[in-house]
Parts: structure tokens; sequence; C-alpha cells
């Protein structure tokens, strides 16, 4: 097998040097050493284990036979995630309870989200995503539902990517339920130990307008949710486009 090294996302913690201190060290300047780039079949669990370890994903293994990167966790324990994940959220739905939905995320998760041409919403920290993604922006859509319509699984890079749908629990005046129309869903990247390390979720915001327009000209909208159109931007985690690249926050991007 054969090691490969992110050097822009190594933050030199050392973790891998403490899982497997013949393949890797830290320099005086904490700055990672790799001291056998193709380690044998002997250390495979160990290296295995620095990848997945790894704080920041740096580390990338390849078998050396045509290049297939080796996973950093097993592909049923991602599908196990998100099938855990999945039910609670549709459990929250039913609820109106989301506020337990925050501890699929790890201490530093990144939640993050466009909010149109000139803003984006970002959640930094298990705390940050309790108080605003499952507080602040849930205020008035409590017992909406998002039912995932399919689940993809790239076991490589340890990330899912859902389809969902936001149906209103309030009927129109054709008795069927708001639905905010296009395509809805999340890109997850898996940390272990049952959390996401980072989420990007992405929507229809015309869409979501129209329909929110609707409801509130029905007086079908909740208040709090006209509270927060209200608001505009002044929201907790909405912050200028200009201010949050996140496409910086991708691990292993292809371009």
């Amino acid at each position: 097998m054969k090691i490969r090294v992110d050097t822009d996302l190594c933050q030199g913690h050392g973790v891998c040097a403490e899982e497997a201190p013949s393949v890797f060290a830290l320099d005086a300047e904490k700055k990672l050493v790799i001291l056998n780039d193709h380690p044998d079949e002997s250390l495979r669990e160990a290296v295995r284990a620095a990848s997945k370890y790894c704080p920041t994903r740096a580390l990338r293994l390849e078998e050396d036979s045509g290049g297939t990167a080796m996973p950093a966790f097993p592909r049923a324990e991602l599908e196990e995630m998100i099938r855990r994940f999945v039910a609670a959220n549709d459990e929250a739905g039913k609820s109106g309870d989301w506020s337990k939905m925050s501890r699929f995320y790890a201490d530093d998760a990144i939640y993050s989200w466009n909010n149109g041409a000139s803003w984006e919403f970002v959640a930094r920290g298990r705390q940050q995503i309790q108080d605003w993604v499952f507080g602040t922006e849930m205020a008035g859509l409590e017992h909406w539902v998002y039912p995932y319509v399919r689940t993809l699984v790239d076991d490589v890079k340890s990330e899912v990517i859902g389809v969902w749908r936001q149906i209103s629990p309030d009927e129109d005046n054709d008795g069927q339920p708001y639905e905010i129309a296009g395509t809805g869903g999340s890109w997850f990247r898996y940390a272990g130990n049952w959390q996401w390390a980072w989420q990007r979720d992405f929507f229809d915001h015309m869409n979501a307008g129209v329909v929110f327009g609707a409801m509130a000209k029905a007086q079908k909208l909740k208040p709090a949710m006209l509270e927060r159109m209200k608001r505009g931007s002044n929201q907790p985690g909405w912050v200028p486009r200009a201010s949050f690249d996140w496409y910086a926050t991708l691990v292993n991007r292809e371009d």
C-alpha cells in the first residue's frame, strides 16, 4: 500500500505518529514526516487506524496495484450511520423536537448551506449546530418532515449524499401538504464514532420563497417563521458569501 498526504489539511496533531510510529513522525516544527511511504502488510491495521483517526482526514491510503484507495471506515459502518441518522431525522419531524440531532456531529464539525446570491450559513462545532441549525433555523418549521428518498455512499472518501423532500404539516386549499419543489439534500463526511465531521445542504431557494410566501398569504405560516422572514439575514450563522469559502472546507478535492 501507498500513503498520500494532503499537506494543506495536515495540522500536525500527531495522531498518526501515535498509531503507526514506524511510518509517521513529526519534526521539530510539528510537520509530518513519512518514514515509510510503502509500508508492508504487517503495518496495514496500524496505518489504517492512523488514517481513520486523523482529525483533519489528511491521509489517504492506496493499494499499490491499481491505485485504489483504502477506505478509512467499513462500508457497513457508513450505511449504519446513515440508517441511524435518517431514523432520528424522521422521529424529529414527527415529534417536533430537533434538539437531539446534534449528537450526530463531532465537536469540531462544520455544517453549512447557501442562502442565495449574497449569503451563506455556517455553524462551527456541535454547540453552534445545536443552537443554530436545530434551534434558530428550525423555528417555525418544527413539524416539517424531510424524508430521505435516496442515499449514496462513497466508502473510499467516507462521504454520503442524501436526497430528501421538504414537506409541511399544513395543507393548501386542495388538501395537499405544502412542499418545497426541486431537489434538496445533504452531503456528509463521516468522522467515525457515529458522528459527522462535515455537512453541506442544498435546496431550491426560489421554490422555498414561493412556498413560504403562499403559506404566509394563507395565514398558515407559524409566527416564529414569520419573525424569521422579517429578520432576513440578521440570523445567527448567516455570513456574507465573501467571508466563507465552503470549497476550502472540502477534504481531498478533485479540482
